[in-house]
């Protein structure tokens, strides 16, 4: 049951993938890429197994072998009885490093966090709390926040390819909580939450609206992948 996913590169040359696992553990599981193509493969090479009572949700690779992670809620809740406007604080933002584990990044605590991306040097991140309709800029040692703007029922949130600007996906039409509970079903052949992938310039976090779509063939989006002039768009329901 894999969720949030971060692709970066090492300082060795090569490619990691990090992935947030529900199914069996909760986890971040190391797998490598190699070769390329129709070659390319995945190889295991470990994991890293979650804090207790923790669910989480997005993962983004940082400096060296360390990674940071959005706990989002208790493993012992569920999203369904989160989204009824939680007003208590549901999770916080765990660094990871080869040595010392998981460890809580001091001041991060907040309502539904959701995606995360760090700067290439790791001093910095960018966390989306859903639950509180914002995306804060945060000195990864501290927890500080150096900067925070609205945006509405945040997903994910990844680097442009050429690393200038971050795109976070942004549901739009989410007005009830039964609409999101229909898309949740298997049977569902379009989720109809209007959603749009909002552009973010990485120092100011000012934003403007990249694509915008209120209806069929596809809703809820929930990631934005900016590659030159493509964009890519994966939603978490529909066929």
């Amino acid at each position: 049951s894999p969720h949030g996913i971060d692709l970066s590169q090492r300082d060795d040359g090569r490619w990691q993938l990090l992935v947030v696992q529900h199914g069996g553990r909760e986890s971040i599981e190391f797998f490598e890429v190699t070769g390329q193509g129709s070659e390319a493969q995945l190889v295991w090479q470990g994991c890293a197994i979650a804090p207790a009572n923790a669910q989480l949700n997005a993962v983004a690779a940082g400096s060296g072998e360390e990674f940071f992670t959005t706990k989002m809620i208790s493993t012992h809740s569920s999203w369904q009885q989160e989204g009824d406007d939680p007003t208590q604080s549901t999770g916080l933002v765990y660094h990871w490093s080869k040595g010392a584990g998981f460890k809580a990044v001091a001041n991060s605590r907040g309502i539904m966090l959701n995606g995360i991306a760090a700067s290439e040097d790791g001093k910095t991140l960018y966390v989306i709390y859903s639950g509180e309709g914002l995306l804060k800029k945060i000195d990864a040692k501290t927890g500080a926040v150096l900067a925070s703007t609205v945006l509405r029922s945040g997903d994910n949130i990844k680097w442009s390819n050429d690393g200038k600007t971050l795109l976070a996906s942004s549901f739009v039409g989410l007005e009830e909580t039964q609409v999101f509970a229909t898309c949740m079903s298997t049977e569902v052949d379009i989720c109809p939450i209007a959603f749009a992938i909002i552009e973010i310039d990485p120092n100011s976090l000012t934003t403007s609206t990249l694509f915008e779509n209120p209806a069929a063939p596809m809703g809820a989006g929930t990631v934005g992948l900016k590659v030159d002039s493509n964009l890519f768009i994966g939603s978490f329901a529909g066929n």
